[in-house]
């Protein structure tokens, strides 16, 4: 850590070092996996997460998703995984 930054909170720190915030950089990494998952990159089948818009108006574009709704199991999933995390890590990550 730079020693100047230490007694700082965390967002003038970013502020300071010009750096993305960690909210900054999940939400980045899942436009990027989303736009592997659309353009084929990933083994991840496409419906398994989103399906295509039936809205007529894409504004140029023939790639509008809808999200689709959980199913049980993916749900019950996405929990585990949570729980998994947030022991392994030792934080609380859930709101």
């Amino acid at each position: 850590m730079i020693p100047d930054l230490k007694d700082l909170p965390y967002e003038q720190r970013l502020a300071k070092t010009k750096l993305w915030s960690r909210e900054d950089i999940r939400t980045r990494a899942d436009l990027i996996k989303v736009y592997k998952i659309i353009h084929g990159l990933l083994t991840v089948r496409f419906s398994t997460f989103f399906e295509l818009s039936h809205n007529e108006k894409t504004r140029g574009h023939s790639l509008k998703l809808h999200k689709q709704e959980l199913s049980y199991r993916q749900q019950i999933a996405r929990q585990l995984c949570t729980q998994y995390a947030e022991a392994s890590i030792g934080i609380n990550i859930t709101p």
